[in-house]
């Protein structure tokens, strides 16, 4: 049985009054009645300058989901370019999960704290 996939956009955007945001396609992810595994894979779009963080100074750690069990959620890491960034949802368990997504141009980090609803 194939893993199904669930594809999740992020985009940064400046102002002209040098401020940012973080756009996200879906917040919370919502994986409520979907059986099995879920690979969740987030994607930066836009900006080229844009990539996920490496965790260096405390500065961010692509995607990451502190409380995550083991046997729930399976960190499958950044793709190569650092403009992906996938999880792995292995069953659902009826509770809601913080994550922390983060971003930099190299000058400027950003971090957002969305959610997942992993119930059934």
């Amino acid at each position: 049985m194939s893993t199904t996939v669930r594809a999740i956009q992020i985009t940064v955007t400046e102002s002209p009054s040098n401020t940012f945001q973080i756009d996200i396609s879906e917040d919370p992810i919502d994986l409520r009645g979907v059986q099995g595994a879920i690979r969740i894979q987030w994607t930066l779009a836009g900006d080229a300058s844009w990539h996920f963080a490496t965790g260096a100074a405390g500065k961010g750690n692509g995607i990451a989901i502190p409380d995550a069990v083991p046997a729930i959620f399976k960190d499958d890491g950044m793709v190569p370019n650092n403009k992906g960034y996938a999880w792995t949802r292995l069953k659902a368990d009826d509770r809601k999960y913080k994550y922390s997504i983060g971003v930099t141009n190299d000058k400027t980090t950003l971090i957002l704290d969305p959610g997942i609803i992993n119930e059934n």
